[in-house]
């Protein structure tokens, strides 16, 4: 057995137990694909079958998993065996809940619960698994730092967000009813990503946004771009995208979905876990082709451009600067979330153990 168990047995425990909540006779499937290791499938089911769970892998072809982000299909007997389990662990390259086939099975918060739990688990798999975010940060720091961050945000509606690389859009959120699953265990029936860590405001699209979204990576080019992407916002809509041989390709994909599917700006989201290494081993969990492990970063901003399932294209940005128009008052400055300087939230992470780095 490689010695790598050693340090992702503690994280594996904590998604499949702690969050995913898998019991005894729990049916189990796991989906991973040709170019995820192996390891981390296995390890998943050993812990699964440890509290009693009937597990299934299934490795796809990495084309398959692939595919699924730009609307692709799924064979009919994988459907089946997704439709047929309660609890599905899903560490595949891309997240195949965006399948058209499989749409449905994997519902939000704003969605009615379905008949099983599915726990997507992005790239770099080992990090993802072996981080203090996913292993020792609990749910009452995330949690603390989400409704935290909320109250600063519902003093207002109106936000600007800046960077030093040109970002310059402004935009109306609604933190009434913000989105993303927060309860741990996920309640059955429900979607969530592991580690938790996001808080996804609801309006979609940005109907009101205007301005320049300049995104330092994007999903499907693993790690530096070799120009950021800059995207014209008018009216909720990416109306030009700029930048390298990356920006080419986007455009023809939106040409090919069309622009009603293709334009909308339709998610502007703040990552919420403190401990999530973006930085470490030089970037690593942005040299994948889905940068969702880097989402969970504090203070670090993802955009999506298009309607998912059609099309649905992620961007990461590192260091944003988000600003309250009506209060002056910086949610993120620089990449650093405001509420982690708030001093309850700085006793929760104190007596959990907890030190934030993005290192």
């Amino acid at each position: 057995m490689t010695h790598q168990l050693i340090e992702i047995i503690e994280g594996a425990r904590n998604c499949v137990v702690k969050v995913a909540n898998v019991q005894k006779g729990h049916r189990v499937l796991i989906f991973t694909d040709t170019a995820v290791d192996p390891l981390i499938a296995h390890t998943l089911a050993a812990v699964a079958k440890e509290v009693g769970g009937e597990v299934a892998i299934m490795t796809l072809p990495f084309e398959t998993s692939e595919a699924s982000e730009v609307g692709g299909t799924m064979p009919a007997h994988v459907v089946e065996a997704a439709r047929a389990s309660q609890i599905v662990l899903s560490p595949t390259s891309y997240p195949l809940q965006h399948t058209l086939s499989l749409r449905g099975m994997a519902p939000h918060d704003d969605q009615p619960p379905m008949e099983r739990t599915w726990i997507n688990i992005p790239p770099p798999h080992f990090i993802n698994l072996s981080c203090d975010g996913a292993r020792r940060v609990p749910s009452s720091v995330i949690l603390k730092l989400r409704s935290r961050t909320i109250e600063k945000m519902k003093k207002g509606k109106t936000y600007r967000m800046t960077t030093e690389s040109g970002t310059d859009i402004t935009t109306q959120q609604d933190l009434t009813t913000p989105g993303g699953t927060v309860a741990v265990p996920v309640p059955f029936g429900r979607f969530s990503v592991f580690p938790v860590g996001v808080l996804n405001p609801p309006g979609y699209p940005h109907k009101d946004g205007n301005g320049s979204l300049v995104v330092d990576f994007v999903d499907c080019f693993p790690g530096t771009l070799s120009q950021p992407i800059r995207y014209t916002i008018k009216d909720g809509h990416a109306v030009k995208v700029e930048g390298g041989y990356e920006a080419d390709w986007i455009r023809r994909e939106m040409e090919r979905v069309g622009f009603e599917h293709s334009s909308p700006w339709w998610e502007f989201s703040m990552g919420m876990n403190p401990c999530i290494p973006i930085n470490r081993n030089n970037f690593e969990a942005l040299k994948v082709h889905w940068h969702a492990l880097a989402h969970r970063t504090a203070g670090v901003v993802h955009i999506a451009v298009g309607i998912d399932p059609y099309f649905h294209l992620h961007g990461t940005i590192l260091e944003p600067t988000i600003t309250c128009l009506e209060t002056g008052e910086k949610i993120v400055d620089k990449g650093v979330l405001a509420a982690l300087s708030d001093e309850d939230v700085q006793e929760e992470m104190k007596a959990s153990g907890v030190t934030p780095s993005r290192w």
